[in-house]
């Protein structure tokens, strides 16, 4: 067992068919590597031109205040607050004037201010701020997430990008904080499922005591009770990492341990203790399987958190590869080196690869660049030595090679924020959506939206948009971000979750199938549940209820 001790101080994403809210902040001001103060900076600068507010002030309990002014120029610029008559913190209300209270998990943190140059519509610019505070809470709370993973774990957790589906995830995250009741996080290999653990202990109102991480993989039945003593008296979060790995006779061990300790939900949080489990697996599916305690299963299973896999938020790839670099840069670079950056070259491959290894893979490979590579920016020519399997394309299903065709990288995808948005948009077929792609990979799309319950293979494709094999499944991995096959696959699981949800008379399973282009019902079940995270007959009983 790890003890960490501090030094100082529901589901979301993946496989839904709705788009998750968007971030109030900007793409443009948002940088991975900046420290809190200056991300802070370029966030209000942004906030301010994009509303084209007279000034904005961050009024910070513990971190001091941040003013931006606008200028004549239409520029905003960072000023000291004792500059302006009396302070920021002071400055007099009006009626050109919003304030909104920037909190976390309910704990204040301080106050956003904007001045307006005109009188304005009170409802819309109290939204709009109230949005923006919001997300500077996430933001500021991601920063105390690293310092504290920094100074105790001896490692950086924390969240990176601004993807919808990971701002979800936050926002339950942030709802977990406001209560002591156990949480299962649920997420693939390779995913953040310890960042959300730390940031769940962080939040919570045990976070002034330790943070006791168990590996279930590594666990037996013989170190239970010891383990559990040392809580008994303690204030205390207990991580049990990938509980689905625990042995049949580990889980009884548990069984007797953790409900003296935790109680049940219903009482859960009224000790010093939290509990978090993480698992690769759904639990639930694991219990009828008869693989799971059901006793276990009543003292975790109260909240989820799902952490959506990296290929479902492309849009991140490139800022948690730069946080990367930073970090290794800050690590082990000799004084005075460089800190080195992703060529535009090598950002279309790591967004164009699927990483079925999630954030792990991808830190694995951009430090692998980092060491064995020596120019700045990393290119093409460093991945072909080094990461050679991000050009690799799979075969299709008609055997023909995926390759990167003739190089036209001039593709640029349209304001799609990540593959959920992607599919409600083919779904809906809302076809103007598609400018500025590619005019051979449009011609694609249209035809997979148009004939998705008929057999759709790359060679038609190709044939339809008038390109070879290669280049369109080039076109697909580098402007969507994944193989055509899982496009057409999340479409037709999506066309079926509609089918699922109709009002009318209920359709049996094997029409879905059948009419969503399914050529048997053990293939729909099987893909529907590798999306969905459960079988059509649970989903729509699921909607029912």
């Amino acid at each position: 067992m790890s003890i960490h001790r501090k030094s100082h101080v529901l589901m979301a994403g993946g496989g839904g068919g709705t788009s998750a809210p968007g971030w109030s902040v900007s793409r443009r001001a948002y940088c991975s590597t900046f420290d809190l103060q200056s991300l802070l900076a370029s966030v209000l600068r942004e906030f301010g031109a994009s509303c084209e507010a007279e000034s904005v002030s961050l009024l910070l309990d513990e971190r001091g205040d941040l003013h931006c002014q606008r200028c004549e120029d239409g520029t905003y610029l960072l000023v000291d607050t004792l500059e302006l008559d009396g302070g920021a913190r002071y400055l007099k209300r009006d009626t050109r004037e919003t304030r909104m209270k920037i909190t976390y998990a309910a704990q204040p943190m301080g106050e956003l201010c904007v001045r307006w140059g005109w009188e304005l519509d009170k409802k819309r610019s109290a939204e709009r701020c109230r949005a923006f505070a919001d997300d500077l809470g996430l933001l500021i709370q991601r920063h105390e997430v690293r310092r504290w993973s920094r100074e105790t774990l001896g490692v950086t957790q924390t969240f990176i990008g601004l993807s919808p589906s990971l701002r979800a995830v936050e926002h339950q995250v942030e709802r977990a904080c406001e209560t002591e009741l156990p949480v299962v996080i649920r997420g693939e290999f390779g995913t953040e499922v310890l960042t959300a653990a730390v940031a769940l202990h962080c939040g919570s109102s045990t976070s002034e005591g330790d943070f006791l991480i168990l590996n279930c993989a590594a666990l037996g039945p013989e170190d239970i009770a010891e383990k559990l003593e040392r809580l008994a008296e303690a204030q205390a979060t207990l991580f049990l990492c990938g509980v689905d790995e625990l042995t049949p006779a580990t889980q009884r061990a548990l069984m007797s341990g953790l409900p003296a300790l935790f109680g049940s939900p219903l009482t859960s949080g009224t000790a010093n203790l939290r509990l978090i489990a993480s698992t690769t697996q759904d639990l639930t599916h694991l219990y009828r399987e008869g693989k799971f305690s059901p006793t276990l299963l009543t003292v975790l299973d109260v909240l989820e958190i799902v952490i959506p896999p990296l290929r479902s938020r492309s849009c991140d790839i490139v800022d948690i590869a730069r946080h990367v670099l930073h970090e290794h840069h800050e690590a082990h670079s000799k004084r005075g080196a460089p800190l080195r950056s992703c060529s535009d070259e090598l950002s279309t491959l790591l967004t164009a690869y699927t990483w079925p290894g999630n954030v792990l893979e991808l830190e694995r490979v951009i430090l692998q660049l980092a060491v064995m590579s020596e120019s700045n920016p990393l290119g093409l020519t460093d991945v072909e030595r080094h990461a050679g399997k991000l050009l690799i394309e799979e075969a299709d299903e008609d055997g023909d090679e995926d390759g990167e065709g003739d190089g036209d990288r001039r593709s640029a995808p349209p304001s799609f924020n990540d593959l959920d948005e992607w599919i409600a948009v083919m779904a809906e077929r809302d076809y103007a959506r598609f400018e500025g792609l590619h005019e051979g990979l449009q011609r694609a799309l249209i035809y997979m939206c148009e004939h998705y319950q008929e057999r759709v293979t790359l060679n038609i494709l190709g044939k339809r948009a008038h390109l070879s094999n290669s280049h369109l499944s080039y076109l697909f991995k580098s402007s969507v971000g994944i193989k055509f096959k899982t496009l057409l696959a999340r479409l037709r699981i999506e066309k079926a979750k509609r089918l699922l949800t109709h009002t009318g008379h209920p359709r049996r399973i094997t029409d879905i199938a059948s009419e969503t282009g399914f050529g048997d019902l053990s293939h729909f079940e099987k893909t529907f549940r590798r999306f969905v995270n459960m079988c059509p007959r649970e989903y729509r009983n699921s909607i029912a209820q």
